[in-house]
């Protein structure tokens, strides 16, 4: 849980005048201090960052974090998401099961699939949305978020 800053409405004595500030106290479920809280810091960024986009990431067209890369200028009609398996940390069996369930979970459809990394130890995935799109800016940052988790980046 969130509880605000006592003894302030809106600013803080470090303010700049024209902006507000909060500071928060976060807890967990019973009320009580959070062992590791440079986590919650960590997540915050994360989903700021992911969450709240700079207009001029709109726009783009590839994106990468980690392992995981996806392209919107590979395929004509799909969204190409390749994920480099020697980045992946997680040493579980059924990551790909995980992933594969983590894509249609979010709505992602695979068009095909190429899981044969003998290669160049990669797995590599054609999407599109339910609708047969390419995915927007919006869907590729909330599934790099969701795999990022997934694969234990």
């Amino acid at each position: 849980s969130l509880f605000p800053y006592p003894g302030h409405p809106h600013q803080t004595p470090h303010s700049h005048p024209g902006l507000a500030n909060d500071v928060f106290y976060v807890t967990d479920t019973l009320g009580q201090k959070l062992g590791e809280p440079q986590d919650v810091v960590t997540r915050l960024t994360d989903f700021v960052q992911y969450c709240a986009p700079n207009e001029d990431i709109l726009s783009a067209e590839v994106f990468e974090q980690g392992p995981i890369k996806m392209d919107n200028t590979k395929h004509a009609t799909c969204t190409s998401m390749s994920i480099d398996r020697g980045g992946v940390k997680c040493t579980r069996c059924n990551v790909l099961l995980e992933v594969v369930a983590t894509l249609t979970g979010v709505g992602v459809s695979i068009v095909e699939a190429d899981i044969n990394a003998d290669k160049d130890n990669k797995w590599r995935f054609l999407l599109q949305t339910i609708e047969k799109e390419k995915l927007n800016y919006t869907q590729i940052s909330g599934l790099l978020y969701t795999l990022t988790y997934v694969l234990q980046l």
